[in-house]
Protein backbone atom coordinates (compact mmCIF):
# COMPACT_ATOMS: atom_id res chain seq x y z
CA UNK A 1 0.00 0.00 0.00
CA UNK A 2 1.19 3.50 -0.78
CA UNK A 3 1.83 5.86 1.92
CA UNK A 4 0.87 9.09 2.56
CA UNK A 5 2.77 11.57 5.18
CA UNK A 6 0.77 15.31 6.01
CA UNK A 7 3.94 17.32 7.42
CA UNK A 8 2.44 19.91 10.33
CA UNK A 9 4.56 22.53 12.46
CA UNK A 10 1.55 24.42 13.71
CA UNK A 11 -1.53 22.69 13.63
CA UNK A 12 -2.06 20.53 16.41
CA UNK A 13 -2.39 16.24 15.75
CA UNK A 14 -6.74 16.41 16.86
CA UNK A 15 -6.70 19.48 13.93
CA UNK A 16 -10.22 19.39 12.34
CA UNK A 17 -9.19 19.79 8.64
CA UNK A 18 -5.88 17.70 8.78
CA UNK A 19 -6.71 14.56 10.91
CA UNK A 20 -10.44 14.55 11.29
CA UNK A 21 -11.09 15.07 7.85
CA UNK A 22 -8.19 14.34 5.18
CA UNK A 23 -6.25 11.75 7.04
CA UNK A 24 -9.97 10.45 7.45
CA UNK A 25 -10.57 10.35 3.65
CA UNK A 26 -6.46 9.29 2.68
CA UNK A 27 -7.34 5.80 5.14
CA UNK A 28 -9.35 4.02 2.54
CA UNK A 29 -6.33 4.37 -0.09
CA UNK A 30 -3.46 4.83 1.73
CA UNK A 31 -1.03 3.88 4.97
CA UNK A 32 -1.67 7.53 5.98
CA UNK A 33 0.90 9.28 8.74
CA UNK A 34 1.02 12.56 10.52
CA UNK A 35 4.11 14.40 11.70
CA UNK A 36 3.18 17.54 14.09
CA UNK A 37 5.10 19.41 16.39
CA UNK A 38 3.35 18.99 19.40
CA UNK A 39 5.92 16.76 21.62
CA UNK A 40 3.65 13.83 22.24
CA UNK A 41 5.27 10.79 20.59
CA UNK A 42 4.24 8.57 18.67
CA UNK A 43 0.01 7.40 18.59
CA UNK A 44 -1.91 5.21 16.17
CA UNK A 45 -5.23 6.65 16.52
CA UNK A 46 -7.96 5.85 13.37
CA UNK A 47 -5.74 4.31 11.43
CA UNK A 48 -3.57 7.39 11.34
CA UNK A 49 0.18 6.66 12.08
CA UNK A 50 0.32 10.13 14.20
CA UNK A 51 4.38 11.34 15.55
CA UNK A 52 4.53 14.40 17.89
CA UNK A 53 8.27 15.62 17.56
CA UNK A 54 9.26 18.58 19.80
CA UNK A 55 6.79 21.69 20.35
CA UNK A 56 8.40 24.85 20.33
CA UNK A 57 7.42 27.46 23.03
CA UNK A 58 8.96 30.56 20.63
CA UNK A 59 7.05 31.31 17.44
CA UNK A 60 9.97 31.92 15.76
CA UNK A 61 12.31 29.35 16.87
CA UNK A 62 9.46 27.26 15.66
CA UNK A 63 9.52 29.11 12.23
CA UNK A 64 13.02 28.78 11.78
CA UNK A 65 13.78 25.05 13.46
CA UNK A 66 10.72 22.92 13.32
CA UNK A 67 10.66 22.50 9.82
CA UNK A 68 13.81 20.70 9.74
CA UNK A 69 13.03 18.44 12.64
CA UNK A 70 9.83 17.74 9.83
CA UNK A 71 12.17 16.91 7.32
CA UNK A 72 14.16 14.39 9.17
CA UNK A 73 11.35 12.49 10.55
CA UNK A 74 9.60 12.82 6.81
CA UNK A 75 13.11 11.59 5.21
CA UNK A 76 12.31 8.37 7.74
CA UNK A 77 8.81 7.49 6.97
CA UNK A 78 9.73 7.80 3.42
CA UNK A 79 5.91 8.32 1.41
CA UNK A 80 4.82 8.06 -1.94
CA UNK A 81 3.56 11.63 -1.60
CA UNK A 82 3.71 14.41 1.12
CA UNK A 83 1.50 17.03 1.97
CA UNK A 84 2.07 20.30 3.46
CA UNK A 85 0.14 22.02 5.39
CA UNK A 86 2.07 25.15 6.87
CA UNK A 87 3.69 27.79 4.82
CA UNK A 88 6.65 27.83 6.83
CA UNK A 89 6.87 23.82 5.43
CA UNK A 90 7.80 25.29 1.93
CA UNK A 91 11.61 25.79 3.39
CA UNK A 92 11.86 22.16 3.07
CA UNK A 93 9.42 21.12 0.13
CA UNK A 94 12.07 21.35 -2.80
CA UNK A 95 14.41 19.22 -0.17
CA UNK A 96 11.74 16.60 -0.18
CA UNK A 97 11.30 16.97 -4.17
CA UNK A 98 15.05 16.18 -4.18
CA UNK A 99 14.08 13.13 -3.50
CA UNK A 100 11.77 12.51 -6.22
CA UNK A 101 8.67 12.75 -4.23
CA UNK A 102 4.94 14.23 -4.79
CA UNK A 103 4.58 16.66 -3.04
CA UNK A 104 1.82 18.73 -2.03
CA UNK A 105 0.70 22.03 -0.36
CA UNK A 106 -2.33 22.56 1.71
CA UNK A 107 -3.18 26.25 1.63
CA UNK A 108 -5.51 26.81 4.19
CA UNK A 109 -4.44 30.72 5.28
CA UNK A 110 -2.66 33.47 3.99
CA UNK A 111 1.08 33.46 4.84
CA UNK A 112 0.49 36.47 7.78
CA UNK A 113 -1.49 34.03 9.32
CA UNK A 114 -0.07 34.29 12.93
CA UNK A 115 2.29 36.94 12.28
CA UNK A 116 0.33 39.31 14.56
CA UNK A 117 1.98 38.47 17.57
CA UNK A 118 5.37 39.51 16.72
CA UNK A 119 6.76 42.92 17.00
CA UNK A 120 5.92 45.32 13.90
CA UNK A 121 9.50 45.19 12.32
CA UNK A 122 9.64 41.57 12.77
CA UNK A 123 6.70 41.15 11.58
CA UNK A 124 7.53 42.97 8.31
CA UNK A 125 10.49 40.82 8.05
CA UNK A 126 8.72 37.61 8.42
CA UNK A 127 5.62 38.52 5.98
CA UNK A 128 8.14 39.36 3.42
CA UNK A 129 10.31 36.40 3.18
CA UNK A 130 7.19 33.86 3.83
CA UNK A 131 6.04 36.26 0.47
CA UNK A 132 9.21 35.96 -1.15
CA UNK A 133 9.13 32.13 -0.56
CA UNK A 134 6.15 31.50 -1.41
CA UNK A 135 6.43 32.82 -4.73
CA UNK A 136 9.88 31.07 -5.07
CA UNK A 137 8.54 27.25 -3.88
CA UNK A 138 4.71 26.76 -5.05
CA UNK A 139 5.16 26.92 -8.98
CA UNK A 140 7.75 24.32 -8.14
CA UNK A 141 4.96 21.75 -5.98
CA UNK A 142 3.62 18.85 -8.05
CA UNK A 143 0.10 19.69 -6.36
CA UNK A 144 -1.20 23.02 -4.72
CA UNK A 145 -4.51 22.50 -2.60
CA UNK A 146 -6.62 26.06 -1.52
CA UNK A 147 -9.44 25.80 1.25
CA UNK A 148 -11.32 28.97 -0.48
CA UNK A 149 -11.84 30.09 -3.47
CA UNK A 150 -9.67 33.52 -2.60
CA UNK A 151 -6.55 31.19 -2.08
CA UNK A 152 -7.53 29.32 -5.88
CA UNK A 153 -6.96 32.93 -7.48
CA UNK A 154 -3.45 33.59 -4.66
CA UNK A 155 -2.13 30.24 -6.47
CA UNK A 156 -2.81 31.24 -9.58
CA UNK A 157 -1.27 34.63 -9.63
CA UNK A 158 2.14 33.12 -8.11
CA UNK A 159 1.63 30.51 -10.78
CA UNK A 160 1.25 27.41 -9.16
CA UNK A 161 0.00 24.07 -11.20
CA UNK A 162 -2.83 21.70 -10.62
CA UNK A 163 -5.03 23.74 -7.95
CA UNK A 164 -7.88 21.67 -6.46
CA UNK A 165 -10.22 23.37 -4.68
CA UNK A 166 -11.17 21.38 -1.00
CA UNK A 167 -13.75 22.83 0.80
CA UNK A 168 -13.58 23.12 4.80
CA UNK A 169 -16.81 22.02 5.00
CA UNK A 170 -18.36 19.83 8.31
CA UNK A 171 -18.73 16.01 7.88
CA UNK A 172 -21.74 14.68 7.46
CA UNK A 173 -20.84 11.57 9.42
CA UNK A 174 -20.87 13.89 12.42
CA UNK A 175 -23.74 15.33 12.62
CA UNK A 176 -26.18 12.28 11.54
CA UNK A 177 -28.13 12.65 14.55
CA UNK A 178 -28.56 15.82 14.75
CA UNK A 179 -32.84 16.57 15.43
CA UNK A 180 -34.13 20.10 13.79
CA UNK A 181 -34.31 22.46 17.07
CA UNK A 182 -37.46 24.48 17.23
CA UNK A 183 -35.70 27.58 19.69
CA UNK A 184 -38.70 27.85 21.76
CA UNK A 185 -36.48 27.99 25.34
CA UNK A 186 -33.50 29.05 23.37
CA UNK A 187 -31.98 32.44 24.36
CA UNK A 188 -28.59 32.28 23.84
CA UNK A 189 -26.46 33.05 20.67
CA UNK A 190 -22.92 30.89 19.56
CA UNK A 191 -19.64 32.29 18.16
CA UNK A 192 -16.71 30.13 18.21
CA UNK A 193 -13.25 29.88 16.49
CA UNK A 194 -10.45 32.69 16.30
CA UNK A 195 -10.16 36.32 17.32
CA UNK A 196 -10.98 39.14 15.40
CA UNK A 197 -11.62 42.53 16.56
CA UNK A 198 -14.74 42.53 15.35
CA UNK A 199 -15.97 40.24 18.20
CA UNK A 200 -16.27 43.30 20.04
CA UNK A 201 -18.57 44.29 17.87
CA UNK A 202 -20.89 41.86 18.87
CA UNK A 203 -20.01 41.77 22.77
CA UNK A 204 -21.15 45.47 22.64
CA UNK A 205 -24.83 44.32 20.66
CA UNK A 206 -25.69 42.68 23.71
CA UNK A 207 -26.43 45.44 25.58
CA UNK A 208 -28.53 46.94 22.45
CA UNK A 209 -30.89 44.28 22.14
CA UNK A 210 -34.23 44.64 23.27
CA UNK A 211 -34.60 41.14 24.71
CA UNK A 212 -32.63 39.57 27.32
CA UNK A 213 -29.83 37.63 24.97
CA UNK A 214 -26.78 35.70 26.04
CA UNK A 215 -23.48 35.32 24.56
CA UNK A 216 -21.43 31.82 24.36
CA UNK A 217 -18.38 32.88 23.21
CA UNK A 218 -15.05 30.20 22.97
CA UNK A 219 -12.29 31.43 21.20
CA UNK A 220 -8.85 30.11 20.89
CA UNK A 221 -5.28 30.96 20.77
CA UNK A 222 -6.18 34.24 22.56
CA UNK A 223 -2.89 36.73 23.30
CA UNK A 224 -3.11 38.30 26.55
CA UNK A 225 -3.95 42.00 24.66
CA UNK A 226 -7.12 39.98 22.85
CA UNK A 227 -8.23 38.67 26.61
CA UNK A 228 -8.31 42.12 27.81
CA UNK A 229 -9.82 43.62 25.16
CA UNK A 230 -12.69 41.42 25.26
CA UNK A 231 -13.13 41.30 29.07
CA UNK A 232 -13.36 45.50 29.15
CA UNK A 233 -15.75 45.39 26.31
CA UNK A 234 -19.42 46.85 27.88
CA UNK A 235 -21.43 44.00 27.33
CA UNK A 236 -18.88 41.38 28.52
CA UNK A 237 -21.09 40.67 31.86
CA UNK A 238 -23.92 39.20 29.51
CA UNK A 239 -20.76 37.25 27.85
CA UNK A 240 -20.01 33.02 28.67
CA UNK A 241 -16.63 32.69 27.65
CA UNK A 242 -14.05 30.40 27.68
CA UNK A 243 -10.61 29.51 26.07
CA UNK A 244 -9.40 26.62 24.09
CA UNK A 245 -12.51 24.61 24.62
CA UNK A 246 -12.28 21.02 22.91
CA UNK A 247 -14.20 20.02 19.63
CA UNK A 248 -17.01 17.81 21.61
CA UNK A 249 -17.29 20.43 23.69
CA UNK A 250 -18.19 23.32 20.96
CA UNK A 251 -20.60 20.45 19.75
CA UNK A 252 -22.63 20.45 22.36
CA UNK A 253 -22.94 24.12 22.65
CA UNK A 254 -25.12 24.14 19.47
CA UNK A 255 -27.78 22.76 21.18
CA UNK A 256 -28.16 25.83 23.60
CA UNK A 257 -28.75 28.71 20.90
CA UNK A 258 -30.93 29.51 18.69
CA UNK A 259 -28.18 31.39 15.70
CA UNK A 260 -24.55 31.36 15.76
CA UNK A 261 -22.29 33.88 14.23
CA UNK A 262 -19.19 34.06 11.40
CA UNK A 263 -16.53 36.80 11.27
CA UNK A 264 -13.80 36.95 9.18
CA UNK A 265 -10.39 38.57 8.01
CA UNK A 266 -10.63 39.32 4.43
CA UNK A 267 -7.66 37.03 3.36
CA UNK A 268 -6.65 36.95 -0.10
CA UNK A 269 -8.91 39.69 -0.55
CA UNK A 270 -12.63 36.89 0.17
CA UNK A 271 -14.78 36.79 2.84
CA UNK A 272 -15.12 32.98 2.51
CA UNK A 273 -11.83 32.06 4.16
CA UNK A 274 -14.10 31.21 7.69
CA UNK A 275 -16.86 29.65 5.93
CA UNK A 276 -16.33 26.05 7.39
CA UNK A 277 -18.35 27.57 10.73
CA UNK A 278 -20.94 28.60 8.58
CA UNK A 279 -21.20 24.53 8.07
CA UNK A 280 -21.19 23.40 11.18
CA UNK A 281 -24.03 25.75 12.01
CA UNK A 282 -25.98 24.52 8.86
CA UNK A 283 -25.15 21.15 10.41
CA UNK A 284 -27.10 21.57 13.58
CA UNK A 285 -29.96 23.47 11.83
CA UNK A 286 -28.57 26.84 13.15
CA UNK A 287 -29.29 30.38 10.93
CA UNK A 288 -25.99 32.20 11.08
CA UNK A 289 -25.42 35.61 11.16
CA UNK A 290 -22.70 36.70 9.03
CA UNK A 291 -20.81 40.10 9.93
CA UNK A 292 -20.43 41.98 6.62
CA UNK A 293 -16.94 42.53 5.88
CA UNK A 294 -15.15 44.60 3.15
CA UNK A 295 -15.99 42.01 -0.11
CA UNK A 296 -18.92 40.21 1.59
CA UNK A 297 -20.80 39.04 -2.28
CA UNK A 298 -19.31 35.12 -2.07
CA UNK A 299 -21.25 35.27 1.95
CA UNK A 300 -24.71 37.13 0.54
CA UNK A 301 -24.84 34.90 -2.53
CA UNK A 302 -24.17 31.47 -0.16
CA UNK A 303 -26.68 33.18 2.36
CA UNK A 304 -29.45 33.60 -0.05
CA UNK A 305 -29.29 29.85 -0.97
CA UNK A 306 -31.29 30.41 -4.61
CA UNK A 307 -34.25 31.88 -2.53
CA UNK A 308 -33.78 29.38 0.56
CA UNK A 309 -31.89 31.68 3.09
CA UNK A 310 -29.79 30.23 5.40
CA UNK A 311 -29.74 33.47 7.64
CA UNK A 312 -28.74 37.17 7.14
CA UNK A 313 -25.34 39.36 6.37
CA UNK A 314 -25.76 42.20 8.70
CA UNK A 315 -23.42 45.15 8.86
CA UNK A 316 -20.69 44.72 11.43
CA UNK A 317 -22.23 48.02 13.15
CA UNK A 318 -23.28 46.81 17.20
CA UNK A 319 -26.57 48.46 16.36
CA UNK A 320 -27.24 46.67 13.32
CA UNK A 321 -25.74 43.19 14.35
CA UNK A 322 -28.49 44.01 18.02
CA UNK A 323 -31.17 44.51 15.52
CA UNK A 324 -30.53 40.98 13.66
CA UNK A 325 -30.09 39.34 16.91
CA UNK A 326 -33.66 40.51 18.17
CA UNK A 327 -35.07 39.82 14.43
CA UNK A 328 -34.31 36.10 14.90
CA UNK A 329 -34.90 35.82 18.31
CA UNK A 330 -38.44 37.89 18.04
CA UNK A 331 -39.41 35.67 14.93
CA UNK A 332 -38.58 32.08 15.85
CA UNK A 333 -40.24 30.04 13.08
CA UNK A 334 -38.14 32.20 10.53
CA UNK A 335 -35.44 31.04 12.55
CA UNK A 336 -36.18 27.60 12.72
CA UNK A 337 -37.64 27.89 8.36
CA UNK A 338 -33.34 29.14 7.79
CA UNK A 339 -31.77 26.75 10.39
CA UNK A 340 -33.87 23.63 8.10
CA UNK A 341 -32.58 25.27 4.89
CA UNK A 342 -29.40 24.84 5.81
CA UNK A 343 -29.84 21.60 7.29
CA UNK A 344 -30.88 20.41 3.59
CA UNK A 345 -28.54 22.35 1.98
CA UNK A 346 -25.82 20.42 4.74
CA UNK A 347 -27.29 17.13 3.85
CA UNK A 348 -27.38 17.57 -0.21
CA UNK A 349 -23.64 19.42 -0.85
CA UNK A 350 -22.10 21.61 1.66
CA UNK A 351 -20.29 18.67 3.56
CA UNK A 352 -16.54 16.89 3.60
CA UNK A 353 -17.98 14.04 2.18
CA UNK A 354 -19.45 15.27 -1.17
CA UNK A 355 -15.90 16.64 -1.10
CA UNK A 356 -13.45 13.68 -0.43
CA UNK A 357 -13.79 11.44 -3.64
CA UNK A 358 -12.31 14.36 -5.84
CA UNK A 359 -9.78 14.89 -2.96
CA UNK A 360 -8.56 11.51 -3.26
CA UNK A 361 -8.60 11.38 -7.27
CA UNK A 362 -6.34 14.61 -7.05
CA UNK A 363 -3.88 13.05 -5.30
CA UNK A 364 -3.69 9.83 -7.26
CA UNK A 365 -3.53 12.53 -10.28
CA UNK A 366 -0.67 13.99 -8.92
CA UNK A 367 1.41 11.46 -8.20
CA UNK A 368 0.76 9.41 -11.37
CA UNK A 369 2.13 12.55 -13.25
CA UNK A 370 5.07 12.63 -10.92
CA UNK A 371 5.56 9.26 -12.20
CA UNK A 372 5.40 9.30 -15.54
CA UNK A 373 8.12 12.65 -15.28
CA UNK A 374 10.81 10.29 -13.74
Amino acid sequence: MKKICNLATIHPRDDARIFRKECFAETQRYEVHYVTCDGKGYELKDNVHIHGIKKYKSKLLRAISAPFRVYRKAKAIDADIYVLHDCELLLIALLLKRRNKCIVFDCHEYYDKGAESFPFMLRVVLIFFFKCLARFSIPHMDGNIAATEGIVDFLKKVHAKNIHLLHNYAMLKDFKSVQMPDFKHRHCILFTGTFYPVILNLVRALTLCRNDIKLILRLRNLSSTGLNSVINTSGFQKTDFKENVCWQQIKLLHKECFAGFVAHANYFGNSSASSNKLQEYMANGLPGIILEATNSMWFKNFMNNNGHPLGLVVDADPQAIADAIDYLYENKEVARTMGMNGRKAFETKYNFESEADGFLKFLEEVSQSKKSKK
